[in-house]
């Protein structure tokens, strides 16, 4: 998984007056939360991974294998682009390449941003997930916890079941005396 490509977004300074003009609306601070979405939607679109591949002369075919997931950070205008996938270096290009091709296109849509990128991508020191013997010590924990619930179950159903006879057999005034195991005998049949 690769991380930290940040795009951040903001009023361009060459933008011509007309621009502005029919622009100014996205301003708002209430339209900025959709004007960000647009800009994740765009950087984790397959139009712009698939364009991203070609951009490094990379065979497309390999996008299945790679994760593209884009993230507004709360209470501000910038977003974060993680790649996941198994070759750690290719993904820091695709990282890199998808933040310029999907902030170029989100300029093109609105003329009145400029999108730069704030921190180039980082290739994570170890894979980012769980090794076998973490995961074989997470099942044997989820194994034990399911087994243990499972046994208290069992027990309180017997239980349960034995204070509903006892409660039957009370309006008889007798009581249930359990038999055990050596003391029963087999009917004659």
């Amino acid at each position: 998984m690769v991380r930290n490509i940040a795009d951040r977004m903001s009023p361009g300074s060459d933008v011509a007056d007309d621009d502005v003009a029919g622009g100014v609306d996205t301003l708002d601070s209430s339209r900025s939360r959709s004007i960000m979405a647009t800009l994740t939607e765009i950087a984790a679109s397959d139009a712009v991974l698939t364009e991203a591949f070609a951009a490094l002369n990379v065979d497309p075919a390999l996008s299945e294998f790679y994760k593209v997931e884009s993230i507004v950070v709360p209470e501000a205008n910038i977003m974060e682009t993680i790649i996941t996938g198994p070759n750690p270096q290719l993904a820091a290009a695709l990282a890199s390449t998808i933040g310029e091709i999907g902030g170029a296109r989100f300029v093109d849509l609105y003329r009145i941003y400029d999108v730069e990128v704030l921190d180039e991508a980082t290739i994570p020191s170890g894979p980012s997930n769980p090794g076998l013997g973490q995961m074989l010590v997470i099942a044997i924990a989820i194994g034990l916890m399911s087994g243990a619930g499972a046994a208290l179950l069992r027990s309180a159903w017997s239980e349960r079941s034995a204070r509903t006879m006892q409660s039957r057999l009370g309006a008889y005034d007798s009581a249930v005396t359990s038999i055990e195991e050596h003391d029963r005998f087999q009917r004659a049949g």
